[in-house]
């Protein structure tokens, strides 16, 4: 990666407050436990929190629908996740679109589904999603919870009866 792409992550990683790859210590005063019942198979797997910050409520301009949920395993961050009211698919492509490196550009993976997926770096992906109620969401991942996306129903199935049955997960 060049000097120039380095400085458009830097200038990215900026917009938001909590960075993949952080460990719960780095944010144990900015988040409190998402008190929810573990019925997913990400729920089951990964400890939810929510933000708890006072005044970062927006990104690139576009104040929050819901409130920030972050996912950690084995106390490392893996995703957040930010709601925004209405479409904004378009929206965030224009902006996420400034700031990926040219060499990624051929990784913009659009699906069917109204998502659209930046991977930015091996560590950095970006999915962007408009959902059926009307709502845009915005996943900031790292590569541990983009497999465990990319996982079959079945894969998933099996790992969760290994957590349930307190059996040891290789990642």
């Amino acid at each position: 990666m060049n000097e120039d792409n380095y400085q458009k992550l830097d200038a990215l990683l900026k917009e938001f407050y909590f960075k993949v790859n952080n460990s719960l210590d780095d944010y144990i005063n900015a988040i409190e436990v998402h008190e929810i019942k573990a019925n997913s198979y990400f729920e089951t797997k990964y400890n939810l929190y929510k933000s708890n910050v006072i005044g970062f409520n927006s990104l690139f301009n576009k104040n929050f629908f819901k409130e920030t949920i972050l996912l950690f395993y084995k106390d490392l961050l893996c995703a957040v996740f930010y709601k925004f009211k209405g479409n904004e698919l378009d929206y965030f492509h224009n902006i996420l679109l400034q700031f990926i490196p040219e060499e990624q550009v051929q990784n913009i993976v659009a699906s069917d589904r109204n998502s659209i997926v930046y991977k930015f770096t091996e560590e950095l992906l970006i999915e962007v999603l408009y959902t059926e109620n009307d709502t845009t969401g915005i996943c900031v991942m790292n590569s541990i919870y983009r497999e465990d996306q990319l996982k079959s129903i079945q894969e998933k199935e099996y790992e969760l009866m290994l957590i349930k049955n307190n059996i040891s997960i290789t990642n």
